[in-house]
């Protein structure tokens, strides 16, 4: 079994412009914030099943997700411009699914199987 490491962006503008990156395991990101994920690579293209929340205002606007070679899981809340042009790159991943506010040209069709926690004091790193 996969471990998974959880990576929290809970304040305003903490991840903002940063490259987040792995190894190969699961990552679940979670931006809760305003703008904490704002412009920000979540590169998981070297890890299995990637997890990126964004729950609140402007979370992961213009950011850009890189699913790995897993089930790759992009969950927009309905917070104003959650994910407002977030580019979402998962050609290499088996599935993909967005749940929430995905109305956007940037963010591809849902398609494979439905994706169905250890916390990390490194706000850029997981695994």
């Amino acid at each position: 079994q996969n471990t998974t490491t959880q990576i929290i962006c809970d304040q305003q503008d903490i991840c903002k412009s940063e490259t987040i990156s792995g190894g190969e395991c699961d990552a679940d990101v979670l931006c809760a914030a305003k703008t904490a994920c704002g412009d920000a690579v979540v590169d998981g293209s070297n890890g299995i099943d990637i997890i990126l929340r964004c729950v609140e205002e402007d979370a992961c606007k213009a950011s850009t997700l890189k699913c790995g070679r897993g089930s790759c899981y992009l969950y927009c809340s309905l917070a104003y411009n959650s994910c407002k042009d977030i580019v979402v790159i998962a050609q290499n991943a088996t599935s993909f699914t967005c749940t929430g506010n995905c109305e956007f040209a940037t963010i591809p069709e849902n398609f494979g199987d439905e994706l169905s926690v250890e916390d990390s004091d490194d706000k850029k790193q997981f695994c």
